[in-house]
């Protein structure tokens, strides 16, 4: 693999209008070739109309539930590599060099970013340091992460299953089952809104205890309706 390959941007989308524009823009001046998607869940805002103004960016609208999204974005694209990334996350500008490079090794299955927000003060500081136990301890990646993989091995492990919650987890283990999981070098810079409006501390906690539940095999769907009435 080298830097000149397409690597195909799946977004998925609801009611992201007040951050989709500036994420579609970083692409015009990323190097490397890109092609992106947003894949749009049936948003009631203006993320749609925003997305379709950008140059170059395909708006399509998918089904309900993140995976599932992910999923019919990627059956459009065309790219080798395949790069899911949320909508309100910006990359590295060496992003395009850094997971061809790191997917040119065919013992890695599999790559994500450092997760950096884009606040640092108390205790914004501690979701990075959390992100990185994780990754080295249970060696998965988030979807905060922007995951990427080969188009073909996407394929083989089955995509993501579509249930609503640890669709990101549940793809990285059975994508570990073909290889490592690289963890690249650079940051990734994600909004820290979700940590204003739910607490960092509390929210930290919550995504813990879902992730020991689904090591416990509790079903997505039923972790999806508690983290909804937590979240509240």
């Amino acid at each position: 693999m080298n830097a000149s390959l397409r690597i195909s941007v799946i977004i998925p989308t609801l009611n992201e209008a007040a951050t989709i524009g500036s994420v579609l823009r970083q692409f015009a001046t990323l190097p490397g070739g890109w092609e992106v998607i947003v894949a749009d869940s049936g948003s009631g805002d203006s993320t749609r109309e925003i997305a379709g103004q950008v140059a170059g960016v395909r708006v399509v609208t998918v089904s309900r539930g993140r995976g599932a999204g992910m999923n019919d974005g990627a059956a459009l694209a065309t790219g080798e590599i395949l790069l899911f990334l949320h909508a309100d996350s910006f990359l590295p500008r060496n992003a395009h060099l850094l997971i061809t490079r790191a997917l040119a090794d065919r013992r890695t299955s599999a790559t994500a970013f450092r997760l950096r927000l884009d606040r640092d003060d108390w205790p914004y500081w501690l979701v990075p340091v959390a992100s990185r136990v994780r990754v080295r301890v249970q060696r998965t990646f988030f979807g905060d992460q922007a995951i990427a993989v080969r188009r073909a091995d996407f394929a083989r492990v089955g995509g993501y299953r579509e249930a609503l919650l640890m669709e990101d987890v549940d793809l990285s283990r059975r994508l570990r089952k073909l290889g490592r999981l690289r963890l690249l070098p650079a940051p990734v810079v994600t909004s820290a809104r979700r940590f204003e409006q739910g607490g960092v501390f509390r929210t930290l906690v919550l995504m813990s205890g879902l992730q020991v539940l689904y090591a416990c095999r509790v079903r997505g769907d039923r972790l999806a309706r508690w983290y909804g009435v937590v979240k509240g």
